[in-house]
């Protein structure tokens, strides 16, 4: 399925609401993060429901964590 690309700058939210694993969620506080950048915010929902996507963001903005 192919989604419309669209201007999304999502705020960024709390990794802890997002129903991460939780030695998933340890490694991420481990390593000081707390929140998402918008790139996190727009695929992590969509990644854990199964879907694949392909995102595009500058470097340097969490791409690789997502």
């Amino acid at each position: 399925m192919t989604r419309p690309q669209a201007e999304y700058n999502p705020a960024p939210v709390a990794f802890d609401t997002l129903g991460l694993e939780p030695a998933l969620l340890d490694g991420i506080r481990i390593r000081g993060f707390a929140t998402t950048t918008p790139i996190q915010s727009a695929v992590i929902p969509i990644v854990m429901s199964g879907d694949d996507i392909i995102g595009c963001a500058d470097t340097g903005t969490g791409k690789t964590a997502a």
